[in-house]
């Protein structure tokens, strides 16, 4: 089947490694484009629950993983076909992207019925571009993607609905791709830049050689409210990774707390999360020694659906963007170096990834102030005592808000120094 386009919707985070000759800095983000997005832009799909009711949504971080191009990568060219597999209740990869004119293959790995439906459950458009349906083993269904654009589908049972059965394919032009022909897919000298911490990198996931090597960039616990998101993007972490070709990124999220406008007091955590929680997005991208790459994870939107037990479906679209520009980005660290003549301070953040972050003139340094002083001169309207980049020192927990350039800087618009133990200097 031949499919044309439709309008853009979102889609679905070291140890030490000796091999580390690049480096890859991963920010969470919210592009706030499309149609994906209805659910944080307060324009509910059917049956989803409406932003306007939601106080927040947090849910904990726990692993980043790139997985470099394989075998079977590299059997279908340059996004020629790729295949998705098809459980009980997950479409696996959940997010995928292919170049325009490429070929989808779903592959049932069930005896169970399962859909594949475009759109969103509740959408009165769903269905509209393709409906296939099938069961069996080796059931074996295959679209071809002519237009740009991003196409969300889910498994249409209701069984399938509530279990937040649902992928999508996001389709790009050729030369937002890898050149075709280029076999270099090993990749990695052996030297390390040094800087912060490395991804941990690991075989596959058992199949042999057909599966690429698992870079593991970030795992930890790192709670993120979703809601914030669409406001200013956050600094995961920033690690060490081997060069060569990528063709995977695996979200690994869990633990899900929900708390409505309408009862604050509640958190409710009966939510099943799709796909359990680990979140695989298809995209490839080259890292070549020395460089510094930031991939930017997009929460592109989330379809929040009640059960009748009192519970939620949460379905994440998330996909995700590399290189894509400068960004306006918030991080916490702590300061272990200052270099005033460059005006350069470095932050270690997340996972021990360091941050240079650039001061200027317009940069704003502050601290919490519990002085009643009312002629404090250097008081802001808000209560937070302005400082100097002379008031800076090392060890002190900051957060930073800025601009992530593509060279991995930080340019500092407001720095807030958070020790409870900070001594306020005198006034001047």
């Amino acid at each position: 089947m031949l499919l044309g386009a439709l309008g853009l919707a979102g889609c679905g985070g070291g140890g030490g490694s000796a091999g580390a000759s690049a480096r890859a800095t991963i920010v969470l983000a919210n592009d706030s484009v499309g149609a994906g997005l209805s659910a944080l832009r307060g324009i509910s799909n059917s049956g989803s629950v409406p932003l306007a009711d939601i106080q927040s949504l947090m849910v904990t971080i726990t692993a980043v993983t790139l997985q470099q191009c394989g075998e079977s990568d590299d059997e279908h060219g340059a996004d020629e076909q790729e295949d998705v597999q098809m459980s009980d209740f997950a479409f696996d990869p959940t997010c995928l992207t292919i170049e325009q004119g490429g070929t989808v293959r779903w592959e049932w790995d069930t005896e169970t019925a399962h859909t594949i439906t475009s759109g969103l459950p509740g959408d009165v458009d769903a269905g509209a571009l393709f409906n296939e349906s099938g069961a069996g083993i080796d059931h074996v269904v295959e679209l071809v993607f002519a237009d740009l654009g991003v196409y969300p589908y889910f498994s249409n049972p209701d069984q399938d609905v509530e279990a937040g059965m649902a992928g999508t394919v996001k389709v790009v032009a050729d030369d937002d791709e890898d050149e075709p022909g280029d076999d270099d897919h090993t990749g990695g000298d052996d030297g390390s830049d040094g800087d912060g911490g490395d991804g941990e990198v690991r075989n596959g996931d058992g199949e042999g050689e057909e599966d690429g090597a698992l870079v593991t960039v970030y795992e930890d616990a790192f709670d993120v409210d979703l809601l914030d998101l669409t406001s200013l993007s956050q600094v995961l972490t920033s690690a060490g990774i081997p060069a060569g070709r990528y063709c995977r990124i695996i979200l690994e999220i869990e633990d899900p707390r929900l708390v409505l406008v309408a009862d604050p007091a509640t958190v409710i955590t009966d939510i099943h999360l799709t796909a359990n929680g680990r979140l695989f997005i298809k995209d490839r991208f080259e890292v070549e020694a020395g460089d510094e790459v930031i991939i930017v994870i997009n929460f592109g939107g989330i379809h929040l659906v009640p059960r009748g037990n009192g519970g939620y479906v949460l379905t994440p679209k998330v996909h995700a963007e590399v290189n894509a520009g400068e960004l306006e980005i918030e991080l916490e660290g702590e300061i272990t170096s200052i270099n005033l003549d460059t005006q350069i301070i470095e932050v270690v953040g997340g996972e021990g990834g360091v941050f240079e972050v650039v001061l200027s003139g317009e940069t704003i340094i502050k601290t919490d102030d519990d002085s009643d002083d009312e002629f404090d001169v250097r008081t802001e309207d808000g209560g937070d005592m302005l400082l100097t980049s002379a008031d800076l020192q090392v060890g002190q927990h900051v957060e930073v808000e800025g601009t992530l350039s593509e060279g991995g800087q930080v340019l500092a618009h407001e720095i807030e120094i958070e020790d409870e133990d900070f001594v306020t200097p005198p006034t001047v």
